[in-house]
This record gives structure tokens, C-alpha cells and sequence, in this order.
């Protein structure tokens, strides 16, 4: 069963002070395509880097939930190990009417499998 690859993210928000945010994070081989953050609207988000690379991001910050819920994209901006830039993209903000995440539902359903197994 093929399911995207969960990314683990180290991150951080920068608020330029104009309106826009910034999202830093490690750089990773392959280039970013389509890239959406989804936030929940309280404390959690996804962010599909590509179709077939997403990562949990399990606490967004107070004020960094107050602006994701103002704005239609953040800027993303990836560095390498020698903390040089690699990528800068825009990514859509998207939240969802219901709150909830779409993990892609491969993923759901193998979670799901894991837990009966236990």
C-alpha cells in the first residue's frame, strides 16, 4: 500500500511584521510542488510539500494561529545543513469548514490497521 512519505519537520514562524509569515525548515532533495498548509483552526496543521510528501505539524503558536487565520499563503523558505537558502515557495493557507486534516485516507486506514494489530 502506497502512501505519501510523512516528513519530519523541524520548523519555525517568522512574522516580517507586514503581514506576511514565514515558515523555516530543513531543505529536502526533491522540489517542492503545489504546496498547501492546511491548519486546523487551533493548535495543529498539515503541510503537503508535494502530493507525495506531507508533514504533521503537531503545535502552531497563538499568534502564529491568529495570522493563518487572516491570510491566503505563507512564504516557505528551506535551508540546508550550512544554513544556506535552498527553496523559497508560497503556499496556499488552507482551512478546512470541519477542522479536520486531509490525511490522504492510505494513511488513515494503515494507521487504523496498526492500532488493531496491537
Amino acid at each position: 500500500m502506497a502512501f505519501p512519505d510523512i516528513l519530519p519537520l523541524e520548523y519555525d514562524f517568522i512574522d516580517n511584521g507586514a503581514g506576511t509569515l514565514m515558515m523555516v525548515t530543513q531543505s529536502f532533495p526533491e522540489a517542492p510542488e503545489d504546496a498547501v498548509f492546511y491548519f486546523d483552526g487551533a493548535e495543529q496543521a498539515l503541510f503537503c510539500r508535494r502530493s507525495d510528501r506531507i508533514a504533521p505539524l503537531s503545535y502552531i503558536p497563538a499568534a502564529v494561529r491568529r495570522m493563518l487565520a487572516e491570510i491566503g499563503e505563507i512564504l516557505v523558505v528551506e535551508i540546508n545543513e550550512n544554513e544556506e537558502l535552498t527553496e523559497v515557495y508560497r503556499a496556499r493557507v488552507v482551512i478546512p469548514e470541519d477542522g479536520l486534516l486531509p490525511y490522504p485516507p492510505e494513511f488513515l486506514n494503515a494507521v487504523n490497521v496498526e492500532e488493531d494489530e496491537e
